[in-house]
């Protein structure tokens, strides 16, 4: 059974400190998938400032990393990312980068999940 310190460390964080999933005695941690309930604002203008975007979900990390279109790489690609908290991230949408609706994914180290429809940024 670990010890009340390596159960803190695998509640804070999962991983051990090389990076590999904490395992001990048989203790795993049960690691959950993120996802998106919602992102706000939901568009932008094509050619306007920059805007920040806040995903609002559960079980993101300090590691999760938004991703746009994660399916149409390279046209979307990885967003430098702010975590917030456990339920929220933010990205800044380059508006002049992108143009139409944008698919809104997170990658997190326990798994990646790609936004349910109608979850999208447009920009028009």
């Amino acid at each position: 059974m670990p010890t009340r310190s390596q159960r803190h460390l695998v509640e804070q964080r999962g991983y051990s400190s090389g990076g590999q999933p904490f395992s001990e005695g048989g203790f795993s941690p049960t690691l959950k998938q993120p996802t998106v309930g919602s992102i706000n604002p939901t568009t932008g203008v094509h050619g306007a400032a920059d805007m920040v975007v806040t995903i609002t979900g559960t079980n993101f990390t300090p590691q999760t990393q938004v991703v746009l279109d994660p399916l149409s790489a390279p046209s979307g690609g990885a967003q430098a990312t702010t975590y917030i908290s456990a339920t929220q991230v933010s990205f800044v949408m380059k508006l002049t980068n992108y143009t139409g609706a944008k698919a809104v994914g997170v990658w997190t180290r326990t798994g990646s999940f790609l936004s349910p429809a109608g979850i999208v940024y447009n920009v028009t």
